[in-house]
């Protein structure tokens, strides 16, 4: 059994970070998806700057649809978004390559986390500033707190 394809617009579009959690990179496909906007969080001094999507008419997002994830690769995903705070688990409409449309859940900024929203979300510096941390040390950490 699987559950709903999820889409990933931020650090989950990274297989580094999808492997540290699922022990795997699962099956997934380019997507879009309109009306929101990722904008980049500052969680403090020191902290990696987290992607975040709002609702935003005039905006897209592009991303990729994570498919055939079992239920518990999606647990360890909610896991991993609820660590975060400030993320809704929403159903989304998103446009696939083929031009149809799937329904597929996302996190959604909360209202409590728009002030903190500034920029644009980079998976190029993310990569480069943060990735190494969040593979060998971050998520580790939160599988054992898991466990």
């Amino acid at each position: 059994m699987s559950h709903r394809p999820l889409f990933a617009y931020g650090t989950l579009l990274i297989d580094e970070i999808l492997f540290a959690l699922l022990g795997k990179v699962p099956e997934k496909e380019d997507a879009v998806l309109e009306g929101y906007l990722r904008s980049a969080v500052d969680r403090g001094p020191g902290g990696a700057k987290g992607p975040v999507i709002f609702p935003d008419p005039n905006s897209m997002v592009r991303g990729v649809v994570l498919l055939s994830l079992c239920p518990e690769e999606a647990r360890i995903i909610d896991l991993y978004e609820d660590a975060a705070i400030g993320y809704l688990r929403s159903e989304v409409a998103v446009r696939i390559p083929n031009g149809s449309s799937i329904t597929a859940h996302t996190y959604v900024g909360t209202e409590g986390v728009r002030h903190l929203a500034s920029g644009v979300w980079s998976e190029q510096a993310f990569r480069e500033e943060h990735l190494d941390y969040y593979v060998s040390e971050k998520i580790p950490a939160l599988k054992r707190k898991w466990s």
